[in-house]
């Protein structure tokens, strides 16, 4: 009789653990409808940039997912409406200091209606496909698409957070690109200023011959991230109002002139400019981009030539961007 009351706690336990085991096997939730999204929704912009040649050029731009509740509700159809959306780049440039413009109508069109998409039974993604025409588009200028869902057909419903995308389209010259940066930094005012190479940049074509440069990883914006404690496993800080435009001489390779993003001289009087003892060009065999430059700032500095910090680097074509 001990044996079997000491047991009785034991096999109620594990028929509570079998019915847990049960209730968990439900995969579906009959209440929730099918979600619809635009992938490229998670990010603040994508990027879509393009080579010079040739010059219509076709590719995917827009990807369009159903997430639906069961099996059931994947083999019925399903019809999406988007619609072009300018505001949402009116948004982005006020947000981040940029200066895109809607793409001109004339310079594209898209494979489908995106007014009127229809997922077919089992399918759960839509891509549409952009043939664009660049002859008519300028380098120097930044140009974007912006989407955003309308209307979805009955039993689902439009993403709360993917519900719209920006596009940026873009062509590139022959230094745009994604870029290790490896090299030396020196701010002549604080010792502790120490670089954090290995960088990853991206040379973003402003122009027939000239790119900004951003530092994608560490700011998002143009910048350079240093650590200011002599710690580089440290966080990190940047100078504000600091960022490279880098113009090339298209003959030649040579760098022709930095000049900074900001303006030249920005509000707090920083400004870029070469460092002449550098070998300052781009290697086309290579990919390789050496370079030395100065940043001059004569409100902390205030004797000629006013530098604050200098550069020595070398930029390694990785891939494009």
């Amino acid at each position: 009789m001990k044996i079997i009351k000491s047991n009785i706690p034991w096999l109620l336990v594990l028929v509570v653990l079998i019915t847990s085991c049960e209730k968990t096997e439900v995969k579906y939730e009959p209440d929730r409808k099918t979600i619809v999204k635009i992938k490229d929704a998670e990010n603040d912009i994508t990027q879509k940039a393009r080579d010079v040649l040739p010059t219509i050029d076709e590719f995917i731009l827009i990807d369009v997912r159903r997430d639906p509740t069961q099996q059931s509700d994947l083999n019925q159809p399903l019809t999406v409406k988007l619609v072009k959306d300018p505001s949402l780049i009116a948004a982005y440039n006020t947000a981040h200091g940029t200066s895109f413009v809607e793409l001109p109508s004339a310079s594209y069109t898209l494979s489908e209606d995106v007014t009127n998409l229809t997922f077919a039974p089992g399918e759960d993604i839509k891509t549409i496909k952009i043939k664009l025409n660049k002859t008519s588009l300028s380098l120097s200028t930044q140009y974007a698409l912006a989407f955003r869902i309308s209307e979805v057909g009955s039993g689902a419903l439009i993403s709360n957070s993917y519900k719209s995308a920006i596009y940026a389209i873009g062509i590139k010259n022959k230094w745009d690109g994604v870029y290790n940066v490896t090299g030396t930094f020196q701010d002549v005012t604080n010792a502790n200023f120490v670089g954090v190479y290995p960088y990853e940049w991206e040379l973003q074509t402003n122009g027939p011959a000239q790119c900004i440069v951003i530092d994608q990883y560490n700011l998002g914006i143009p910048g350079f991230a240093f650590n200011s404690v002599g710690d580089p496993t440290s966080a990190n800080t940047y100078y504000g109002s600091f960022g490279l435009v880098v113009n090339f001489d298209a003959a030649t390779d040579k760098v022709a002139s930095v000049v900074n993003y900001y303006g030249q001289p920005a509000g707090n009087t920083r400004s870029a400019v070469l460092d002449d003892t550098g070998i300052n060009a781009y290697d086309n065999a290579t990919k390789t981009v050496n370079i030395k430059y100065f940043m001059l700032q004569p409100s902390v500095v205030t004797t000629p030539p006013y530098i604050r910090a200098k550069w020595n680097e070398q930029w390694k074509y990785i891939g494009s961007r």
